[in-house]
């Protein structure tokens, strides 16, 4: 999930993703599971918080660590005798394909399934069907359902339960829905464990929604995949903090206390954190090798800024999809390319607004207590938001990657226009000023070494590191609103300066 965009070290421990915590989803999921009539699951939640890791630990419980919480361990005993878990990850199936070709992507869909189930079923030996091919002459349909009959006779032959763990569920509920009914049908000899953002039914046209005995109808109370909890973010950082001091990068207490503001209890963001913070403290380790702390915040904040944007982008783009507001995706197909905020991305820019957090009144003050008290809880309810006193976004990453996203009008801040004046002329710089500048704007969001900044400023008779800094200090003056803390352009101690693209 979401590459670092950052240089990372191989060895570097925070750069695979890894699952962690989530006990009381487990006990739930495996309760479902192990019921007399065994019960279908349904695990709803943001696509950043975790579902993937959480579906492919349980998929593996034959490989499955001591989760040290002895209720568990039991639970996860039993599931290993009762059932094999066969894992497919769905998203993509029903997206943006042609109606010409929905019936390929259905009978991909069932085949992918079935190789899926051959493989942890039957081992090594080769599956008796073979992959669909793009033909003009071929009936996707006939072949989809073939594979079909060849996969509930697969399943129901086995000694153990199968339990099919569907992630991204949205793509097979685009598909046409006959392979929903098919999967309906199947539920006789198998369970599902399906993850998605919303509430299923959302995924199917209204005029689905009076089909009897619907897919959606199987899977009992959904269980929604929330941020972990503290108790759980704070097991983590411990050990994080351990293996970073093993591979020689120290974290002091400050240095945990900054993931945790920076990251919240958001996993993914956690580990880019963890992965900055290691980053930094052995490069520095090596620098100064036991002396005074370079304390350089501004090159970590940039660090997680650049590697957190395409999670904080997602969970953004995501509080505009229709099924959020309890509508199926169909009646609004023109949503995405309507200009202004939704509701939701609106709330959390009014939230995201207040440095210690916004009184419930600044909030979306142009609709009604009803309106209002629908979105926060929505927003609550994902972990987006928490209430302190005061509403806050869930993490500063997460609340300065929001306050970029105002839409440009006249109430544009004092900064963002200060900002579009000194990127464009500049004014006030004298002409080293403006050499040392026009450097690093041509390498916009890189680092650029002091020693070429130098030859490309001076080639000859260079200046000294020192007088290098008061330049940039002078820079700094014209275009920060506080220079003592900038923003824009951005020290890294050691190596050299950085010009933030926004």
């Amino acid at each position: 999930m979401n590459e670092l965009q950052f240089s990372l070290p191989s060895h570097n421990p925070f750069s695979e993703t890894e699952f962690w915590g989530r006990h009381k989803e487990l006990v739930v999921i495996s309760r479902y599971l192990l019921s007399e009539a065994p019960r279908c699951c349904a695990i709803i939640g943001e696509d950043t918080f975790g579902k993937t890791t959480l579906l492919q630990y349980l998929s593996n419980t034959q490989e499955m660590l001591v989760a040290e919480h002895p209720e568990l361990d039991s639970l996860l005993m039993q599931l290993k005798k009762k059932f094999v878990f066969v894992y497919l990850k769905c998203a993509g199936y029903g997206d943006e394909i042609a109606d010409d070709m929905k019936d390929l992507a259905s009978a991909r869909f069932w085949w992918d399934l079935y190789y899926a189930a051959w493989e942890k079923l039957q081992g090594g030996e080769s599956p008796r069907l073979t992959k669909p091919k793009v033909h003009a002459d071929q009936e996707y349909i006939d072949t989809a359902l073939e594979i079909r009959w060849e996969l509930e006779d697969l399943v129901q032959n086995h000694s153990c339960k199968v339990a099919f763990v569907l992630d991204d569920f949205e793509g097979v509920a685009r598909l046409p829905l006959r392979d929903s009914e098919w999967l309906r049908s199947m539920a006789r000899v198998c369970t599902y464990v399906v993850a998605s953002r919303d509430l299923l039914y959302l995924y199917y046209h209204p005029s689905n929604w009076s089909t009897p005995s619907p897919l959606w109808n199987l899977f009992g109370d959904p269980i929604y995949l929330n941020l972990p909890p503290i108790e759980e973010v704070e097991r983590f950082l411990d050990k994080a903090s351990d293996r970073a001091r093993s591979e020689n990068s120290v974290w002091k207490l400050s240095d945990i206390e900054y993931i945790r503001k920076m990251a919240g209890r958001h996993p993914a963001l956690l580990r880019i954190a963890c992965a900055s913070m290691f980053e930094c403290r052995l490069r520095e380790g090596r620098m100064l090798a036991g002396k005074q702390s370079l304390g350089d915040e501004s090159y970590l904040n940039y660090s997680i800024d650049n590697s957190a944007g395409p999670i904080c982008m997602q969970l953004w783009k995501g509080l505009a999809r229709p099924e959020l507001r309890s509508e199926p995706r169909d009646t609004d197909k023109h949503q995405e390319a309507a200009p202004s905020l939704s509701p939701h991305q609106q709330a959390l820019l009014d939230i995201a607004e207040g440095s210690t957090g916004t009184k419930e009144a600044l909030i979306l003050p142009a609709l009604n207590a009803n309106e209002k008290q629908k979105v926060l809880f929505d927003l609550e309810q994902r972990d987006l938001i928490e209430y302190k006193d005061v509403w806050h976004v869930f993490s500063e990453a997460m609340q300065r990657f929001v306050l970029k996203q105002e839409p440009a009008s006249a109430s544009t801040t004092v900064l963002s226009q200060d900002l579009a004046g000194w990127q464009k002329e500049m004014p006030g710089l004298t002409h080293q000023e403006k050499k040392v500048y026009d450097c690093l704007k041509a390498h916009r969001g890189e680092l650029c070494p002091r020693e070429d900044i130098k030859r490309a400023v001076w080639q000859s008779n260079e200046p000294t590191n020192s007088a290098l800094q008061k330049i940039i200090e002078r820079i700094r003056e014209k275009i920060e609103l506080d220079p003592d803390n900038p923003r824009y352009l951005i020290a890294v101690r050691g190596k050299g300066y950085i010009l933030r693209e926004d």
